[in-house]
């Protein structure tokens, strides 16, 4: 059979996996597969310190065998529990530390060398994603390159072929949130093929297809990214991590926000938010809401954005993530035009596009302008609308727009100039430079701008 799952250990454990999954089991474990007597370790509850009897049913030639397999592997229980612990241990101090792992004592580099820094390297890459791409990408090629030049550890051959097919998912996922996607297709291409040599663990082929998902979805490629998604929900499932569940989820919701499915986006996200553990992950749920409110505005839905708005405090969540307060503030703003406040509006949309400028994100900074002309339009205040329009179309020559987007502001432009622009002109140009980001290769119709 194939390599054990960490849920068939506890369902054996427990004495809940079904009778043919069982006699499987147990002949594998004694034939002395080195990979899943390794792995069996992480299903081990704390407290149990021998062996539990497999079901009646089984007969005494079963039980000898799990005594048999249990004997090989206990000697590894307590290394394994002060791996993790140096793990723990080692993340705590680089955390702490300013200058991070280059403050560590030679002790503590000591104590987690091996396989253990590429665990260390991995969670602290996968912490820095929204924080510092860049730095997410550094640590994701050292954890890949110390995988690569480990010898097996204890835990066995098949043990480290899956450490390293993680470690270059990973890798695959950094490169894709540092849009570097023909090289992240490359990491998990070898990710896949290390996985096909390891244990067979499916919590590591659900990573990676959750990865692979999320770069089709970037590659705006949303069939083959819904129907992996599909996948990694019911592996988590299977699995029990409803948390992980979720995340997948969070992601469909995402992919269906990009395919202009703001409703449908919402019913996965407002799913996605009563599975996601917040002890777990707080910065995930924080986002899911954040994604849920920007899905629910999209769709029209302002009482219900409004509920989510007042009853989740976002705004503390991201306190450390400048750019996701920026997005936020933009949505929340989009809910004071929809409610008719359009004084408020204008004064909050200019901040946060100046905000977007100050960071050279002209082009989302002129998907808000069409947000604060629309605003000044409705208060007949056409010609700051003129001079806002001139500014993003002017913005937009000086970079390396997409020709489709400076068409659609150019036309807005001379609507302007010609006083004929009105605020669902605005809208519709807003509205075309957001499919565009999402779906390269659209062409505007200045008569859809006019007609709607």
């Amino acid at each position: 059979m194939a390599h054990l799952a960490e849920s068939d250990f506890e369902a054996l454990f427990a004495g809940r996996l079904e009778p043919a999954r069982t006699r499987a089991a147990v002949k594998h474990l004694a034939g002395g597969c080195a990979a899943c007597l390794g792995r069996l370790l992480a299903a081990i509850p704390p407290d149990m310190m021998m062996p539990p009897r497999a079901a009646a049913d089984q007969g005494d030639a079963y039980d000898a065998a799990i005594d048999r397999a249990w004997r090989a592997a206990r000697p590894l229980v307590p290394r394994w529990k002060e791996d993790c612990a140096q793990i723990e241990r080692g993340l705590a101090l680089i955390r702490a530390h300013p200058d991070g792992e280059t403050g560590l004592t030679w002790g503590q580099r000591q104590s987690i060398r091996g396989w253990k820094h590429v665990e260390v390297l991995l969670a602290l890459s996968f912490e820095a994603r929204h924080r510092d791409p860049a730095d997410m990408l550094q640590l994701a090629e050292c954890a890949q390159e110390v995988a690569d030049r480990l010898p097996p550890p204890a835990y066995g051959a098949a043990f480290l072929l899956d450490l390293r097919a993680r470690a270059w998912a990973e890798l695959g996922n950094a490169r894709r949130v540092n849009e570097r996607f023909s090289r992240a297709n490359a990491a998990l291409e070898q990710a896949r093929s290390l996985f096909e040599q390891g244990t067979g663990d499916r919590m590591v082929e659900a990573r990676i297809d959750e990865i692979e998902a999320s770069l089709r979805k970037a590659l705006r490629q949303l069939d083959a990214a819904h129907g992996l998604l599909d996948r990694v929900h019911r592996a988590w499932l299977d699995l029990g991590d409803r948390h992980l569940a979720g995340r997948a989820l969070v992601l469909k919701g995402l992919t269906l926000i990009i395919g202009s499915e703001p409703a449908a986006a919402a019913r996965f996200l407002r799913q996605a938010v009563d599975m996601l553990d917040a002890g777990r992950d707080p910065q995930l749920l924080a986002a899911a809401y954040h994604d849920l409110l920007w899905a629910l505005v999209e769709a029209g839905r302002f009482a219900e954005a409004g509920r989510v708005l007042f009853k989740h405090d976002l705004r503390r969540a991201f306190a450390d993530d400048p750019l996701s307060v920026l997005r936020l503030r933009w949505v929340e703003t989009k809910l004071l035009a929809a409610r008719g406040r359009c004084a408020d509006a204008e004064g909050v949309f200019r901040e946060v596009r100046a905000g977007f400028v100050d960071r050279g994100l002209e082009y989302v900074a002129a998907m808000v302008g069409m947000d604060l002309a629309a605003v000044l339009l409705r208060q007949e205040k056409k010609d700051e609308a003129r001079d806002l329009a001139w500014e993003m179309h002017q913005a937009f020559r000086r970079s390396e727009v997409d020709p489709q987007a400076v068409l659609a502001v150019r036309t807005f432009e001379a609507a302007c100039r010609m006083k004929v622009a009105t605020a669902p002109m605005a809208e519709r140009v807003g509205g075309f430079l957001g499919q565009l980001q999402r779906s390269p290769g659209l062409r505007f119709d200045a008569a859809s701008m006019v007609a709607g």
